[in-house]
């Protein structure tokens, strides 16, 4: 399959707007070494999210390249698909510092994928921002609760 990342700001003067343009702004394009933020959202989320927009705007006003991984299995243990998004960053982003940043149940395959990665990962910093940790345990107790 193949890894779809969206990039959230786009730049004018860079390359043309994806989609919607969901982010259209005049400022100049980002130095080859700006930092790119991936983010990542939760299930049933996507990149339009107010959260997702709202990380976004504040990595541009940073200077930071915000970029969604939009593609999502209901495989809760198959991080490989997120390696090949990180490795595709870092093959054409090869000056910039890549982080990551997670959302629910994509904090635990952001845990999952860091497991496997280890030092080995080119991000410098990795946030999970309301996972859980053990995703199946948590799924089941939703189910028998019906919360």
């Amino acid at each position: 399959g193949e890894v779809w990342l969206d990039w959230l700001v786009a730049h004018r003067d860079e390359f043309a707007l994806h989609g919607d343009g969901l982010f259209a702004t005049r400022a100049p394009p980002p130095s080859p070494t700006s930092p790119v933020v991936l983010l990542l959202y939760g299930v049933g989320g996507t990149r339009d999210d107010h959260y997702m927009k709202h990380l976004a705007r504040r990595c541009e006003s940073r200077g930071w390249r915000a970029v969604a991984f939009s593609d999502w299995r209901l495989d809760w243990n198959e991080w490989r698909d997120l390696a090949r998004a990180v490795e595709a960053i870092r093959a054409s982003n090869p000056a910039a510092p890549i982080f990551c940043v997670a959302h629910s149940a994509s904090a635990f395959l952001l845990v999952q994928y860091l497991a496997a990665a280890g030092e080995a990962t080119p991000l410098v910093a990795a946030v999970t921002l309301a996972g859980c940790m053990d995703f199946l345990r948590t799924a089941d107790f939703v189910a028998k609760t019906k919360n």
